[in-house]
């Protein structure tokens, strides 16, 4: 079986000079892909993405307090100018 050295497709005719699939210009000498063998979907299930080391972070609690206090102080401010306005 030859494939495309592009995409991994197994072409149909191993004197193809396009993949079917995906379009490239194929030499009509491929010889079988070492890398590719008869089990090959043309998924990369294997390759894991870059951060799958890593841990996943939570969120930052630090501003997450700063953001409470912000909006704390404005409904503060609110109420204080509601206040004022009521005993004018």
């Amino acid at each position: 079986m030859k494939y495309c050295p592009y995409c991994g497709e197994s072409l149909p005719d191993p004197n193809a000079l396009f993949c079917p699939e995906c379009g490239k210009a194929t030499t009509g000498d491929l010889e079988e892909s070492p890398v590719q063998d008869e089990g090959y979907d043309g998924y990369y299930d294997d390759v894991l993405p870059v951060d799958s080391d890593r841990q996943r972070e939570g969120p930052d609690q630090l501003l997450i307090r700063k953001i409470a206090l912000l909006i704390g102080s404005v409904f503060l401010i609110i109420g204080g100018c509601v206040l004022m306005l009521s005993f004018l």
